[in-house]
């Protein structure tokens, strides 16, 4: 995935706004448990939760904001994200 975001992501996070971008975050969150588990997983299972198309604007998007949450803290990451095939996600610490 390249590094910045193209024209058709940027357009569709446009069109979202930023309610729909939150509602993207928390259906992210909703996939990612306490244990590590594969990003492109969590990604797929987040837009299938959402009913978002699976096509490829929206999993570059749903990347790019799982990236932001692991940014943020809200969740810890192995690898390049960048590569959701090769990297993992969780949460932080188990209550």
């Amino acid at each position: 995935m390249p590094e910045s975001p193209d024209e058709e992501e940027i357009a569709l996070a446009k069109e979202l706004g930023e309610a729909g971008l939150a509602a993207v975050d928390a259906a992210l969150l909703k996939q990612v448990i306490y244990r590590y588990q594969k990003a492109a997983r969590v990604i797929v299972d987040a837009l299938d939760f959402g009913s978002y198309p699976l096509d490829d604007t929206h999993v570059r998007l749903f990347a790019r904001r799982l990236i932001a949450l692991a940014e943020s803290g809200a969740i810890v990451a192995r690898g390049n994200l960048l590569n959701p095939r090769r990297s993992e996600v969780a949460l932080p610490d188990e209550p």
